[in-house]
């Protein structure tokens, strides 16, 4: 169906209250008195209405007016656009409970296992009806590609997010070494040398390959003998278990696993800096009042850590 090409900078908006008038009291004097209006303003506007709407829109039958057929049409339709333009100009405040879909979170293993619960746990308190879809997050796609066509918001750290994104920072972190407690390394203070020659298994989503960790042993002159890697956190004190591995974790991992498993710890033996968690957003969703509140609420879990 071809449709009038309509310059919508042209349209008065302040028109839709006379045509609203003219419809109830079909006359124009009535529809001035009822607007505060004089009748020649009236008699104006509604000579504009006719040139935009092409068509009369009242007409003289006898001694009153009636409205043509299509002002019957525009009268049903006039309702629905002041009640729409009404709720654009005076939103209520957002309220989660009456929020309703699904929100997508996209983060690695560390984040889902410290963040996820929480916000999970406010989501099912204050939106009941709102659904969380967390997906696992594979750093080969760009973040901002990623926020563009797979998830609403994204748990990582990184400098390198695109322009059109938006960050917030949610906590810092270290590291620790787990082990077995029957572990001969767990009788004295685990140092340097120690580390360096013991064999170790990673937790990684790109399978075994160079982390931070190795960075930094490398600029000691050092180098690790890494013999597998593991994709989830959760898995690590199992692998120590009954066995001579060590497994380095981030430092508050290791404080929520000891509350269920049964493992040594012991300090990281050379000095690694505090990485950060942080929440990316596409800038299309900044002022959204949604994604505003699942934010805010993300950040508050991360606060309460």
């Amino acid at each position: 169906m071809v449709e009038r090409d309509l310059n919508l900078r042209k349209i008065d908006l302040n028109l839709l209250p006379v045509l609203d008038k003219l419809f109830e009291f079909r006359h124009v004097s009535a529809a001035a008195q009822a607007l505060g209006m004089s009748q020649p303003a009236v008699s104006r506007a509604l000579q504009r209405l006719r040139s935009l709407f092409n068509d009369p829109l009242l007409v003289k039958v006898g001694t009153r007016y009636e409205l043509t057929e299509k002002a019957k049409a525009i009268e049903v339709g006039l309702v629905c656009v002041q009640r729409d333009i009404r709720g654009l100009l005076n939103q209520e405040p957002f309220d989660p409970s009456h929020a309703a879909g699904t929100f997508t979170v996209g983060a690695l293993d560390f984040e889902i296992m410290m963040l996820l619960p929480g916000l999970i746990k406010k989501v099912r308190e204050q939106a009941p009806k709102l659904k969380i879809e967390v997906m696992h997050y594979h750093a080969t796609v760009s973040v901002q590609e990623y926020l563009e066509k797979y998830a609403d918001l994204l748990l990582y750290s990184t400098n390198n997010c695109g322009d059109l994104i938006y960050k917030q920072r949610l906590f810092s972190d270290n590291y620790a070494v787990i082990m077995c407690k029957k572990h001969p390394l767990n009788q004295g203070k685990l140092d340097l040398d120690a580390y360096a020659n013991a064999q170790h298994v990673i937790v990684s989503a790109n399978g075994i390959d160079e982390t931070s960790i190795d960075r930094q042993l490398a600029r000691l002159d050092r180098s690790r003998t890494v013999i597998s890697s593991i994709p989830h956190f959760s898995l690590a004190p199992d692998i120590v278990t009954n066995t001579d591995l060590l497994v380095t974790l981030p430092s508050r991992i290791v404080r929520r696993l000891a509350h269920h498993y049964s493992f040594s710890e012991a300090s990281l033996p050379f000095e690694m800096h505090d990485f950060r968690v942080e929440q990316f957003w596409h800038h299309l969703h900044h002022q959204d009042d949604l994604h505003k509140w699942v934010r805010d609420s993300m950040k508050a879990v991360a606060d309460e850590l």
